[in-house]
């Protein structure tokens, strides 16, 4: 088993008379090794909690969690840090220092993997500049080698986080929206490489996404998440409109969300009052 979840919860400090805000409610997930599979549901349903607590960033309230074979939290710091060297997540927003080369934040994908005197070096002089060069090159981001992380655009620094899991080589990529800065052709581009690299290394592929219709398109499994809960775990081509429906109830999405002619074989001509749902296709 690659990743596990049984039962977990994941509760934060409450507001005003609520004691506890409930991020995550009684999620049980299974993904077998080499799988790949995308989670969907509106803001706040819980999908950056669900990647951070299965990359052991986030510790559960209770429930069992289990990570490339493992329990993280039942391991001691050092063991789990080790563990992490075989999980590549990649944050919607990459906590990438302003000043640092792109060269330097792709490099610290194998920090994990070296010793600490072997990192420090590598901050001086970058040690593997012609892979890290090659990794970038397959998201025709070769020639920001040498520019200042600050000098990127949002959708540049999505593609070095990506490219800094794809130099990691791990395991298992966790990816939370890493294509949401991007323009549609770069997005469809740069998740098709992302599945092209995780097939061949027979690494597991999660990836929370907002826009369905890469959702579909790209991943044979889809789980649907909604205020903390899994609404839907299946096969895409199982999917049907009204757990769509259900998903996104009072949520504003607008066609571009929407791909032409997905789930159109579960659509059904409606006589009632429009209501804020799935928009046709």
């Amino acid at each position: 088993m690659s990743l596990m979840l049984r039962d977990a919860q994941v509760c934060f400090p409450g507001k005003g008379k609520r004691s506890r805000e409930h991020a995550l409610t009684d999620v049980s997930l299974q993904v077998e090794p080499g799988e790949q599979l995308a989670v969907i549901g509106p803001s706040g349903a819980g999908k950056s909690t669900l990647l951070r607590l299965l990359a052991t960033a986030q510790q559960p309230t209770s429930g069992q969690v289990q990570v490339l074979g493992s329990d993280p939290w039942a391991m001691a710091s050092g063991a789990r840090q080790k563990l992490r060297a075989g999980i590549g997540l990649i944050q919607q927003s990459p906590p990438l220092p302003p000043r640092q080369r792109v060269l330097t934040a792709v490099a610290a994908g194998r920090a994990g993997q070296w010793s600490r005197l072997k990192s420090l070096l590598n901050l001086l002089y970058p040690l593997d500049t012609a892979n890290i060069t090659s990794t970038l090159a397959r998201l025709d981001m070769a020639t920001k080698l040498f520019e200042r992380c600050d000098q990127c655009s949002g959708g540049e620094l999505q593609r070095v986080a990506i490219a800094r899991a794809l130099y990691q080589q791990p395991q298992v990529y966790l990816a939370d929206e890493p294509v949401s800065a991007m323009d549609p052709v770069l997005a469809e581009h740069t998740l098709t490489l992302l599945s092209r690299e995780a097939r061949q290394s027979h690494a597991t592929l999660l990836v929370s996404l907002h826009n369905l219709e890469l959702a579909l398109k790209h991943f044979p499994r889809v789980v649907g998440l909604r205020d903390g809960r899994i609404l839907f775990d299946k096969a895409t081509a199982d999917v049907r409109r009204q757990e769509l429906d259900h998903l996104y109830a009072n949520e504003q999405l607008s066609s571009a969300d929407c791909g032409p002619g997905i789930l159109a074989q579960n659509s059904k001509p409606k006589t009632n009052k429009p209501r804020a749902s799935i928009p046709r296709c």
